[in-house]
């Protein structure tokens, strides 16, 4: 329970905190633009090391493997979800498209755990609810289908 009740928190945290486009310009009106916004994404598929600038984490990219960085990364995220995720720092893919994973910096510390049996699991719950329901509304304002997360 104290999994699920911290990964809910996590994610409630993550979506009451999310600007709706306000850096990102329109959203695509047609699948033709969508489409043109991500071919001017610049994917890194060389294989090597690439340092990521804010948490300095390095990720050793391999064979099969495609990467973006930074404001290209954001950009993904946006156009793929509708929202921004500011702290977004890479997006990381295997050659398929199968597996997508994001990696983010936030400077919040180290979070204890001991303090889990406080936790209200039923308002963690509405929290989570409620923030999901304010970023579908920024999704639906640009013509995305709701998220179910």
């Amino acid at each position: 329970m104290r999994f699920i009740a911290g990964l809910v928190l996590a994610i409630a945290g993550m979506l009451s905190s999310i600007p709706l486009a306000a850096d990102q310009g329109t959203y695509p009106k047609t699948e033709e633009e969508l489409n043109a916004a991500y071919d001017a994404l610049h994917w890194q598929d060389t294989a090597g090391s690439y340092k990521l600038p804010a948490s300095h984490a390095v990720i050793e990219l391999t064979l099969g493997q495609a990467l973006l960085l930074g404001t290209d990364a954001e950009r993904y995220s946006w156009l793929a979800n509708g929202v921004e995720f500011p702290d977004t720092e890479a997006v990381l893919t295997d050659a398929n498209a199968k597996t997508l994973v994001y990696y983010e910096w936030r400077s919040e510390g180290y979070v204890n755990d001991s303090d889990w049996e406080d936790v209200d699991g039923d308002g963690l719950l509405k929290d989570y609810s409620n923030s999901t329901d304010a970023a579908n509304e920024g999704r639906t304002k640009m013509g995305l289908s709701p998220c179910m997360w």
